[in-house]
């Protein structure tokens, strides 16, 4: 179960009325490109991971943390990414690969936390780490924007 955080209302948004048709996963690249993109760090093109959004501060156009666009109005990302944050503190950056002055950034209206996100197990890694984040508007999926 994934609870709201704490520092938000208790009660999210209106739900976001389900797409009839799209298809998730889909990259101009061919797979064996997408995996050496995410998995070693090879450059890719706008558009070319077009699920891929990065996450800036409010405050700043600088990209902090990474996520995946997963409906038209949800990212998934990192708890460490929400933590000890609200939604007005984040903003989302969605069809650009690089960090640019000037990107549309989308406001995030709530951060779903996962109750048992910890960082206190005395372990190295955190344990239950991501969080959906609620963009105030629906994205609009083109080419190089789509889960």
């Amino acid at each position: 179960m994934i609870t709201a955080a704490t520092s938000q209302p208790s009660q999210p948004p209106s739900v976001v009325p389900m797409l009839e048709s799209f298809e998730c996963g889909k990259s101009s690249l061919v797979a064996d490109d997408v995996a050496r993109s995410v998995g070693y760090w090879t450059p890719v093109n706008d558009g070319e991971l077009p699920w891929q959004v990065y996450i800036t501060d409010a405050n700043s156009e600088a990209p902090i943390c990474g996520g995946t666009l997963i409906s038209p109005r949800h990212v998934l990302t990192s708890g460490q990414c929400s933590k000890g944050v609200t939604a007005s503190n984040r903003k989302v950056v969605v069809g650009k690969i690089k960090a640019q002055s000037g990107n549309p950034q989308l406001n995030v209206t709530f951060i779903y936390k996962h109750p048992h996100f910890s960082t206190n197990y005395g372990h190295s890694f955190y344990e239950w780490d991501f969080s959906i984040l609620l963009l105030s508007e629906c994205v609009e999926f083109t080419s190089s924007v789509q889960p």
